[in-house]
């Protein structure tokens, strides 16, 4: 079920383009800036720690992100202003209230984007009554967008969130990090025709809502870097 909702997503999906050749440093800061960080890891799974349960939580999350401020440095003849994409989330309990998340964007021969990366969640605190959840994510991912551009991404963030019976909500403040290599030569998009590479460093913060029916979650969350990125997953706990 997960491999054919995944194939859905991916003909449903925009994120195959060329960026504009001649990428000068501050073009190429404000693509990073976008898709980079945008690209980041992002934590869409319950506030429980899946430690403390028995099973794994397998999902397929869809991401957006507005390339409306970067469209001039996209040479394409059917850009958008909106780069969606779906990818696949397996979460295990690894110890007690520690858990551990892969995720991943399979390559294609059409599909313009690859990505993968992990997040390590530590539920840190929670109330008697566990409605209440502190939790430090630790999180790195690679994606490479069209061969153009490779982005290798970090970030720690503190996530609060509070339970109401089958829907909790969350919100999260922290630090993101992109460090992108862009290609150079006769067929790359840099303006000295080498191969660059740029840094991006921004504050992230999230707002999310979560709904639990008995083995099925949904998410829905809105990730702001330097520009805000929608995310929503549903997953199965087995």
């Amino acid at each position: 079920m997960t491999i054919w909702l995944f194939s859905l997503l991916t003909y449903l999906t925009h994120a195959e383009f060329n960026l504009a050749s001649g990428l000068n440093t501050q073009n190429r800061i404000e693509v990073l800036k976008v898709l980079g960080l945008g690209s980041s890891s992002k934590n869409l799974s319950t506030l429980k720690p899946l430690g403390s349960e028995s099973g794994l939580d397998v999902g397929i999350a869809f991401e957006l992100i507005d390339t409306n401020s970067i469209k001039n440095l996209i040479d394409d003849e059917q850009t958008q202003s909106v780069l969606y994409y779906p990818k696949i989330i397996i979460g295990k309990g690894i110890y007690d209230r520690m858990d551990l998340f892969f995720h991943f964007i399979p390559y294609t021969a059409t599909f313009g984007l690859s990505e993968f990366g992990s997040l390590v969640r530590l539920n840190f605190y929670q109330n008697e009554a566990k409605n209440f959840f502190a939790t430090a994510l630790l999180h790195a991912n690679s994606a490479n967008f069209n061969n153009q551009l490779v982005s290798r991404n970090l970030g720690f963030d503190v996530m609060l969130g509070y339970q109401f019976n089958s829907v909790s909500l969350f919100t999260t403040i922290g630090w993101a990090g992109a460090f992108g290599k862009f290609v150079g030569g006769t067929n790359g998009v840099t303006d000295s025709l080498l191969s660059e590479s740029e840094q991006a460093l921004a504050v992230h913060s999230a707002l999310g809502m979560t709904y639990e029916w008995t083995r099925f979650n949904a998410t829905l969350s809105v990730d702001h870097y330097t520009k805000p990125i929608y995310s929503a997953k549903v997953s199965f706990n087995f």
